[in-house]
């Protein structure tokens, strides 16, 4: 498994984009002959780079085990929504967990539960209306009563980008931050 790699940004001047583009499809026959490189990307824009990146390092595997784990969850919220108690009871149990996180990440920061904050739920679980959504967000109003809940609506690739960025211990400046909260797709 490769667990390092380069990601370089290359912005050409609008009259040079078919120059830089040249130069970098010359060097692929370079990278190759090497026989270091275990894969070259060269895309246009970031967010192709970066869904790119994370669609080859997903494995078979992880990707059979990921497709059974939705398959699972959608199963579960299905059962829930139709009352099996059991179903249900461990859909509560999960907003239960996600209310008690909520609120320890609010004490960390020194927000107090009866201090209005916003909350952010994102993903594609939690940004559709069903009973997983709902469960939360009853947790949250007897919990945190204060709060504001809003949806995330980001590219699912966000996430991967934020861990990358987290695990590298590069924090991004104001102007890449934003670039990366605004995708959306």
């Amino acid at each position: 498994m490769v667990s390092v790699g380069f990601l370089i940004r290359i912005e050409a001047k609008p009259d040079r984009v078919q120059d830089v583009e040249n130069m970098l499809k010359s060097a692929v026959d370079h990278v190759r002959a090497e026989g270091v490189a275990a894969g070259w990307f060269a895309l246009r824009r970031w967010r192709d780079a970066l869904r790119e990146l994370h669609a080859r390092e997903a494995s078979e595997r992880d990707k059979a085990r990921y497709v059974r784990r939705l398959e699972l969850l959608s199963t579960q919220l299905l059962e829930a929504e139709h009352g099996d108690k059991v179903a249900t009871g461990i859909v509560t149990q999960h907003a239960e967990r996600v209310s008690a996180y909520v609120r320890s990440c609010a004490a960390n920061v020194g927000l107090r539960p009866d201090q209005p904050f916003t909350v952010t739920l994102g993903g594609s679980v939690v940004a559709e209306d069903n009973i997983l959504r709902r469960s939360v967000l009853h947790e949250l109003s007897g919990d945190l009563p204060q709060t504001t809940v809003v949806t995330d609506n980001a590219a699912p690739i966000l996430g991967t980008v934020l861990d990358a960025l987290a695990e590298s211990g590069l924090a991004p400046d104001p102007a890449v931050r934003e670039t990366l909260l605004s995708w959306t797709e």
